[in-house]
């Protein structure tokens, strides 16, 4: 049962709106009411009794059955948001219908670019979501990146060190600028016209943090693919495609 008085941002994450950070966010811009008035950052809500809307929409309860969690194989094109009028195709047109008879509540764990493709986490718990997408867990992301021409070894040392990148106006970076960390290698190196491959691992979660880097150098990415998230690997799922993942026991024990 959800606990009467909380928080409205940490309400919002358990109902599977996004991270506390983003929906804060939410709350800033506006986008978010209680009872039809505008909402506040540091307001709290009785879940039970109060009417909490997101854009006009009311915001679905969390989860009362046990918490899920899929794979899917995202194709490129696909925006990962489930509504949104000025995107071609979104998760909710792309996802395999079996997903929607599975369940009445689909959250996706973190987001890949409409450009990039690879393994997306898919939950029914705002809380599970949350979690695993929190900064203090640091779960780690890896990818196979198609870069061309190719970025040179020194630079891929200094992105472990840390490299300056101009801030996005959503990033709020009072400097301009915002710091980018990855581990990187050449998995192998651009031959016969075709482009450099490298591995490159994330422990946390900026706007196209790796598109940003790469372009720093000077080069372009032709194709990036996340390959792991965390435990849970992106295997043989076909593009397309997905599959029920057991919850993690210290999660279900917690």
């Amino acid at each position: 049962m959800t606990e009467p008085h909380v928080r409205l941002q940490k309400h919002l994450a358990a109902c599977g709106i996004g991270s506390r950070r983003a929906c804060e966010d939410l709350i800033r811009e506006g986008a978010v009411t209680v009872n039809g008035v505008v909402a506040e950052i540091g307001c709290s809500v009785d879940p039970g009794n109060d009417t909490i809307a997101l854009r006009g929409k009311p915001v679905l309860p969390p989860a009362a059955s046990a918490p899920r969690l899929w794979a899917y194989h995202k194709p490129p094109g696909v925006t990962c948001t489930f509504d949104d009028a000025h995107a071609e195709r979104t998760l909710r047109d792309a996802l395999p219908a079996w997903l929607w008879r599975e369940s009445e509540r689909i959250i996706a764990i973190g987001r890949l670019d409409r450009d990039s493709e690879g393994l997306l986490l898919l939950t029914n718990d705002g809380a599970l979501a949350e979690r695993l997408t929190h900064p203090r867990h640091e779960v780690e992301k890896e990818y196979e990146v198609w870069a061309r021409p190719a970025v040179s070894r020194a630079a891929l040392a200094e992105w472990a060190r840390g490299v300056e990148v101009p801030a996005y106006p959503e990033e709020r970076a009072p400097s301009g600028t915002v710091v980018l960390h990855a581990e990187a290698q050449v998995l192998s190196p651009p031959e016969k016209g075709r482009p450099q491959l490298l591995r490159v691992v994330l422990r946390e979660g900026r706007k196209r943090e790796i598109r940003r880097l790469v372009e720093r150098e000077g080069s372009h990415v032709e194709q990036l693919v996340r390959i792991r998230v965390g435990q849970w690997e992106l295997g043989d799922l076909a593009e397309g495609s997905a599959s029920e993942l057991p919850v993690p026991a210290d999660y279900l024990s917690r």
